[in-house]
């Protein structure tokens, strides 16, 4: 790691150096000919060299001549070329000329390799800084995603600093965790999420966030999305879900010193709550409860403004409905404060930004602390010899995270619990005199005992950081080699003291997660122009090594309010385990391009993995693609068509397992037999010493046209995806002494269409209206597994889980379904609680297959307006909270016959029978007591399967910029302020007291909702300003 960083440093402070070179200097000014209008970031290179600037947001540019050196060149795509003497000159004024011919997009590939988007034989989607926006960026700057690129499917999860999942085009899979490989400046980066809610043993916990959820989102560029297989082929064995592709800003496109400032304030409040119903109060059989610590439910008499003291602490009151769940939750506060500050010449450019977040969350004690600092620059270090560094350093602090799932401390899952009539401010009286919890059932459940005394802290430390050197030994052949480094320090602290609820003997323990990832590689690079072809060629390989160290040391048992820590109590566990994998890699391209409108494209690829056995550690993938421009060909095309092509793509690519899947695994065990440690075979799994690498191929198809000067367009695309031999381990008998054997299994096939739409319904010089529509639909199937295994399960929670299985889309939920006659009546015993069958069944699947999103933005001088609406259809999901309340008596269907059955007149909710040992129906006529008859509809998992599917205004921006009659004569250059909001309300949606987006979890099982604290609805302001 030193090593790592001395080399960061001193190729910075090289450039630190470089920046203050001096030397003949030319200045002027660049504008476009039509209109006079100012060209940022116009490329003006020194005739003969590969020496240059670009201009700067004003058009504005400076440049150090040497002495010989008369000649600037001027080029910026969509222009002319021009060359102009400045023998005789330091300042001058270029006019470029629109070329329509030139005028392509840019964008950034796999391996940082920049590529014309008209030449690409494959989908891909890039989104800049300005699309991402300020909204939903809180918790993961993937959320600003959200509905932005088809194909593109993102599941937030509440809280600041928190993970967000991203699959792209479907599930792909059975034992990974489908989220795509990220790469940050061309070095992939860590991803993992070390904590999550669904982790623990009852699947409950906090969120510590995931890789992307700690980068500044004030200090990316752009993303680029690599969807498709010869999109990510050349990023191997991790880039089979995929690739999200991260530029970070740098100090090009000046040339000159800068300072770029903003900060703002988000207000996150909270969004869907439950609908308690408030007509009958707590107790039992329609009356108070004579013990009520005991009697919590709320199947008590009619709420008629009563006086009672059948309350936990006695005292008398007016009976009352309470909403508790909006009065407690109050609004997080959010402060983000970022600066910048630049310099550059014609040679090197550097960067240094900070940023600081502070949030206070949504609770009272719960608050996420983000610091930043980023240093990047680039220097050309000889004629032919180019320097590129970066090293960013985060420190992140969370106190009291709100924890998720079926945790006993998930402040939304108390408030379920908590009947209507006691107002939880009550509870904040939450300690007796004797320090213990004072709660209002007979574990004494508290919120504030949870808020005020339990402990759940955790750090992280990372720093990353790449350096690449660029050798350009002509105009057309460079090579390039680059090394990077993750390092994360994560530590987690937490206590539970003596007395807690459900932890009454007291709990403490201090886990340590430590990661370094190292990814070093060299690419030579040959690009050349033949006659009509355009030759391009790539070689290179990589080398990535990745170790983890995990420790869990803590204690129970505590003996004294007064020591209470990890080694405290009398009963010690501890936990310890390492990581260590390691990937090398050969690939090379080659592109040939014919007279710009006919493109072809081949990869290869051969992976070394040191998961898998010597014999079969060795896996090749290919891939081809293919691009036709046929508006572009020598033929008459109308004249309302701006732009054709027809593209088309095949890729295999191959994965790995996780390390120590070859042999069993042995640990010592901390005590001897006569000087001799005792040893034990480690893990339930059966390794496998003949696993093979399992491969994806996949193909697609697409079309992109354009109309009307690009006014109009639409691209649409198809493919179809299979991966074999999945990796993963299968239950077994446990008979055999393990749980699992690890085999090569499984295949998953996914096939799908993606559309994009483009529209510009008003182009004026003051005024502009610009559309974007996407849309997706993805058909996934789990063809096979292995035989003798019918499914292979993702989580389970509450007697429900989330499955692979064979012949059925992955993520099917599976639980219990009620007992019904031939008819469809519902069986039930004679108090007339409803049945239920034998075994678990399917009902219903938690992955979205279709989504869409409708983006508008509107510009009428200085002010910008946008707003996103998206969508997503065709999943379910469960609710455990539904059914929490069902069995409680807080749900408002259960209201249905407690008029009728606690008047005495009886209640029979209807299509009820009785079935005989003879399978002979007959109907139940008996009046039902609701407080049987609701808690086993509880019971059974179909009644709670809901469509998940919805309609969302996900986000509003307005941005007013201040004119420069405003700020002309100060030193602000730019001066904007911004107004924006995120996940404001749903306009359709099949889920009445839950949000169907919720998820505890960012890993495969999704489609379970537990106690869920929502999304929250989060405003905005930023203000911005450039020196």
């Amino acid at each position: 790691m030193k090593k790592h960083l001395l080399l960061l440093l001193s190729a910075l402070f090289l450039m630190l150096n470089n920046i203050y070179a001096q030397g003949r200097t030319v200045s002027g000014t660049v504008k476009d000919a039509t209109d006079d209008a100012p060209l940022p970031g116009v490329n003006v290179l020194i005739k003969g060299t590969s020496s240059g600037t670009v201009t700067d947001l004003d058009g504005n540019f400076n440049i150090n001549l040497e002495d010989g050196q008369n000649a600037l060149v001027f080029s910026f795509i969509g222009y002319a070329s021009k060359e102009v003497d400045v023998t005789n000159s330091t300042n001058i004024s270029v006019k470029l000329d629109v070329d329509a011919e030139e005028l392509e997009e840019v964008v950034v590939t796999a391996l940082g390799i920049e590529r014309s988007e008209r030449s690409l034989g494959y989908a891909m989607s890039e989104v800049d800084s300005e699309q991402l926006g300020d909204a939903g960026s809180t918790s993961n700057v993937m959320n600003s995603l959200s509905g932005k690129v088809a194909g593109v499917q993102v599941a937030p999860v509440s809280g600041a600093g928190t993970s967000s999942r991203v699959v792209i085009r479907g599930n792909a899979v059975l034992s990974g965790n489908n989220q795509p490989l990220y790469v940050v400046d061309g070095v992939p980066i860590s991803n993992e999420t070390l904590k999550d809610g669904g982790d623990s043993a009852d699947n409950g916990d906090v969120n510590t966030g995931d890789g992307l959820s700690s980068i500044n989102p004030e200090d990316i560029e752009s993303m680029s999305v690599l969807k498709g297989g010869s999109a990510t082929a050349l990023y191997g064995s991790r880039a089979i879900n995929g690739v999200v592709l991260i530029t970070t800003k740098s100090g090009k496109g000046s040339d000159r010193a800068g300072l770029d400032f903003n900060t703002g304030v988000t207000f996150d409040m909270v969004g869907i709550t439950p609908k308690d119903q408030k007509q009958y109060a707590m107790g039992t059989l329609g009356n108070e409860p004579t013990n009520p610590k005991a009697q919590t439910s709320m199947w008590g008499p009619k709420i008629t403004g009563q006086r009672s003291s059948a309350y936990y602490d006695g005292v008398e009151r007016v009976v009352s409905a309470f909403d508790n769940y909006r009065d407690f939750f109050k609004t997080g506060v959010t402060w983000n404060t970022n600066v910048g500050i630049y310099r550059a010449n014609e040679n090197s450019n550097i960067r240094f930004s900070y940023s600081n977040m502070d949030n206070k969350g949504m609770v009272d004690n719960s608050t996420y602390k983000r610091n930043t600092f980023n240093l990047r620059g680039s220097t050309k270090l000889l004629k032919i010899l180019s320097l590129d560094s970066k090293i960013t350093y985060v420190n992140q602090k969370a106190f009291n995270r709100m924890e998720m799932g079926n945790s006993v401390n998930n402040y939304m899952g108390m408030m379920v619990a908590l009947p209507t009539t006691i107002d939880h401010n009550w509870l904040k009286d939450y300690k007796t005199v004797d320090g213990r919890p004072k709660g209002y059932n007979d574990k004494e459940t508290n919120p504030y005992w949870t808020m005020n005394e339990v402990v759940n802290q955790d750090e992280l430390n990372r720093v990353t950081g790449m350096v690449s050197l660029t050798f350009e030994f002509t105009d057309y052949l460079k090579l390039l080699a680059r090394t990077g480094v993750d390092y994360n320090a994560l530590r987690q602290d937490v206590l539970q003291p003596l007395y807690t609820p459900f932890y009454e003997q007291g709990r403490a323990f201090q886990r340590t997660n430590l990661s370094m990832e190292n990814n070093s590689d060299f690419l030579l690079m040959f690009n050349k122009q033949v006659n009509n072809f355009d030759i391009t060629a790539n070689f290179g390989g990589s080398y990535m090594h990745d170790i983890r160290q995990y420790s869990d040391v803590g204690s129970s048992n505590f003996n004294s309010v007064d020591f209470q820590n990890p080694k405290a109590g009398s009963q010690l566990f501890s936990d310890y385990s390492t990581y260590e994998r390691a990937i090398a890699s050969i690939y090379g391209t080659a592109s040939i391009g014919y007279k710009g409108y006919l493109f072809l494209d081949v990869s290869a690829r051969n992976d070394w993995s040191s998961t898998l056995p010597i014999n079969n550690n060795s896996f090749f993938y290919p891939s081809v693609s293919a691009s036709w421009i046929f508006s572009d060909m020598d033929w008459d095309t109308p004249d309302w068509m701006s732009f054709g092509k027809l593209r088309a793509s095949w890729a295999q690519v191959g994965s790995d397992t996780d390390p120590y899947s070859l042999a069993l695994q042995y640990s010592l065990d901390n005590w001897n037999h006569n000087g001799i440690n005792i040893g034990r075979v480690e893990g339930n799994n059966i390794p496998n010493r003949t696993l093979k690498p399992s491969i994806q191929t996949s193909y697609e198809i697409g079309l992109d046209l354009r109309f009307f000067e690009d006014r109009f367009g639409f691209d649409v695309a198809y493919y179809k995806s299979s991966a074999v031999d999945q990796i993963l381990g299968v239950d077994i008998s446990k008979g055999s002494g393990y749980e699992r054997a690890i085999i090569n299994a499984g295949q998953i096939d996914n096939s799908g269409w993606e559309f994009m739409f483009n529209y510009t319904p008003i182009q004026k010089d003051d005024f502009s209206w610009e559309m974007n529509i996407n849309a997706a639909y993805n058909q996934n199937e789990v063809v096979s597994l292995t035989e003798g295994v019918d499914f292979f399960q993702l989580i389970s929670i509450g007697g429900v889980s989330v499955q692979a299985i064979p012949g059925q889309p992955y993520g099917a939920i599976v639980g219990s379904k009620a007992l019904r006659d031939a008819d469809g009546n519902l069986v039930v015993d004679d108090a007339g609680r409803v049945q239920k069958q034998d075994g678990n069944h399917i009902i219903g699947n938690g992955v979205q297959p279709w989504m869409a999103g409708w983006r508008n933005t509107l510009n009428y001088k200085n002010l910008s307006f946008s707003f996103l609406i998206d969508g997503k259809f065709g999943g379910d999901i469960y609710s455990n909270t539904e059914a929490s309340m069902y069995s409680l008596g807080k749900h408002e269907e259960t209201l249905t016959g407690r008029d009728d059955y606690y008047s005495g007149a009886g209640w029979n909710p209807g299509n009820l029978v009785n079935v005989d040992d003879q399978g002979t129906s007959t109907p139940y006529t008996n009046s039902v007591d609701p407080e049987l008859y609701y808690p086993s509809i509880a019971g059974i998992s179909e009644f709670f399967i809901y469509d998940a599917s919805f309609i969302k205004l996900r986000e509003i921006t307005l941005t007013y910029k201040f004119s420069d009659n405003l700020i002309g004569n100060t030193p602000i250059r730019n001066l904007s302020i911004t107004g924006h909001a995120f996940n404001l309300v749903y306009l359709w949606k099949n889920t009445d007291n839950i949000d169907p987006e919720s998820s505890f979890t960012s890993r495969n099982g999704q489609g379970i909702e537990v106690s869920n604290l929502t999304i929250p609805r989060t405003y905005g302001v930023k203000l911005s300003a450039n020196f």
